[in-house]
């Protein structure tokens, strides 16, 4: 079972590294065009939309979807109970910001092309509902590669629609529409994977049996809701929607690796540390070794991110997005943060450590409203500084509280991103030299200088490894190799090339014994051991 439950957690891995991957790309892409067809203001608009929506969507879920995850014992009324509450609760979230927001955009943003925005955009509540409970049910039982392919249609139809909208001078709708749509993709194509598109079976005492960790649920919900809008929330209201959206585009592409590759892998390693929430020493295990794995991807990607930003804001997005750069560049630090500690998060939840986890969510909130106030003085900038150091503050208090709760030190921890951090060191100082002496031929805003800082961090990143080929960075190659060749195996065209062809398992020929031979075999037995069977049925 523990060799199961490893194989499925490492399967989930891969098809959301391959999923998030190619979103990656996407997004990626359809963001240089929208940013380039579209005004800053465009953006901002949106952002301020998302801080209502996504404060109805946290008071509407009350975390009762992650219970059917992490609970040992769930049957059909479970999911039918969760159903039922988060449609009601849901509805009503929707129906109330439609009434309120008019309103809401005149009052507290002083915009009123907020509130248009806000009633068609509170739709996506009513859809989030047929959502929730489906994509529980897939990653309770542990089936990442349907979960994932729901979410990446869904996702791609959200990054691709704009595009043609924009084109077609839709302005802020272009955004709001390609959101709808791809959350109705998502809904759909989740639950015919799931087997379930709602249930009418209320039981009392199943929603109690969820109640406790869902309501604890919530409350993390609603202060990571506030932790992740406190930014856009003062921007929006203290300075305008034009500096909120340099700072949104800002702030989104810090967060890619975050959202595409730490974010998602949380949804396996919850479900995975679920199972085995009563070995301490295995989730540790689980703990480091994803670690290592995510670490090899973020590290030289923030690294190339930091020293590529002036270059790639202005050839990929335009002049007109200069004032992104010096925010993003500082923001590089506090993405690499953030992703090491989310990886905790899992572990909190599997662990139904969520109280705790809450107290640390008050002391940062608390750190991250005062730093952001404080670094409005400087604008954007001020406030990228502020969100940077209060993630460091965070990253801190997370792990002390992990360190109380299960067998990690901090050694046992940095030593899990040893080969990474040789790595981008080199990477570093490699890029420091470009900028040193390249910049003044080059130019800081040219394509040759974008060019190269690429070219520059992927030859230090695979040069170190051809060199050092540390162990821990070949055994990830080689487990996602072996995916690979999985995957490309069940594809007929493929099957052809010997790297997608399984090896074939040697039959081992059983040797026919003699008389004599059964004797001597006999003879080796405990003459005095009891060879009948047990009344329980077992035996030799």
């Amino acid at each position: 079972m523990a060799k199961d439950i490893a194989a499925q957690a490492k399967q989930g891995l891969f098809w959301t590294a391959l999923f998030n991957s190619i979103n990656f790309v996407i997004r990626f892409g359809s963001s240089i065009v929208l940013a380039r067809v579209l005004d800053p203001v465009h953006f901002g608009l949106m952002g301020i939309g998302m801080i209502v929506v996504q404060l109805g969507r946290r008071i509407a879920n009350f975390g009762f979807s992650l219970a059917l995850v992490q609970k040992k014992d769930i049957d059909q009324t479970h999911y039918d109970t969760v159903f039922i509450v988060n449609t009601a609760f849901m509805t009503t979230v929707a129906v109330g910001l439609i009434l309120l927001a008019e309103w809401i955009g005149i009052n507290v943003f002083d915009d009123a092309r907020v509130g248009p925005v806000l009633q068609v955009i509170a739709l996506d509540f009513i859809l989030k509902a047929f959502l929730a409970v489906p994509r529980a049910k897939l990653s309770r039982e542990m089936r990442f590669r349907e979960l994932e392919t729901g979410r990446s249609v869904g996702m791609f139809v959200t990054l691709l629609l704009p595009v043609p909208l924009a084109l077609m001078d839709y302005g802020v709708w272009s955004l709001v529409y390609g959101n709808l749509a791809g959350t109705f993709f998502n809904v759909i194509i989740t639950s015919w994977y799931a087997g379930y598109f709602g249930g009418f079976q209320y039981k009392y005492q199943s929603l109690k049996d969820v109640f406790s960790f869902g309501a604890w649920a919530f409350v993390n919900n609603a202060f990571n809701y506030f932790i992740n809008k406190v930014d856009y929330t003062l921007i929006g209201i203290f300075l305008n929607a034009t500096m909120l959206g340099f700072y949104e585009r800002a702030f989104n592409l810090m967060s890619l690796p975050r959202k595409r590759i730490s974010k998602n892998v949380n949804h396996v390693l919850f479900s995975t540390f679920s199972r085995i929430q009563d070995d301490d020493e295995r989730i540790v295990r689980g703990l480091l070794q994803a670690t290592s794995y995510i670490s090899f991807l973020v590290y030289p990607l923030m690294v190339w991110m930091y020293f590529a930003a002036p270059s790639m804001i202005v050839v990929l997005y335009g002049e007109k997005w200069a004032n992104t750069v010096a925010p993003l560049q500082i923001m590089c630090i506090s993405g690499l943060v953030n992703v090491l500690t989310m990886l905790f998060q899992p572990i909190l939840k599997a662990k139904a450590l969520l109280k705790q986890y809450a107290q640390v969510q008050v002391v940062y909130f608390a750190v991250l409203t005062a730093s952001i106030y404080y670094g409005l003085t400087w604008g954007i900038i001020g406030v990228a500084w502020g969100v940077a150091f209060s993630s460091v503050v965070f990253f801190l208090l997370i792990f002390f509280l992990i360190r109380r709760n299960l067998p990690l030190s901090l050694t046992k921890f940095m030593l899990a991103q040893k080969s990474i951090l040789v790595y981008s060191s080199v990477q570093v100082a490699a890029l420091i030299a470009l900028k040193v002496f390249a910049e003044p031929v080059f130019g800081v805003y040219s394509v040759e200088m974008l060019v190269s800082t690429s070219a520059i961090s992927a030859i230090t990143i695979v040069g170190m490894h051809l060199l050092l080929r540390f162990e821990d960075v070949d055994a990830a190659f080689q487990d996602i190799l072996k995916q690979v060749a999985k995957m490309g195996s069940k594809v007929p065209a493929l099957q052809r090339f010997k790297f997608f062809t399984p090896p074939k398992k040697k039959k081992k020929k059983k040797k026919k014994k003699d008389g004599k031979e059964k004797e001597a075999d006999i003879s080796k037995e405990n003459p005095n051991e009891d060879k009948r069977v047990s009344p329980e049925g077992e035996g030799d």
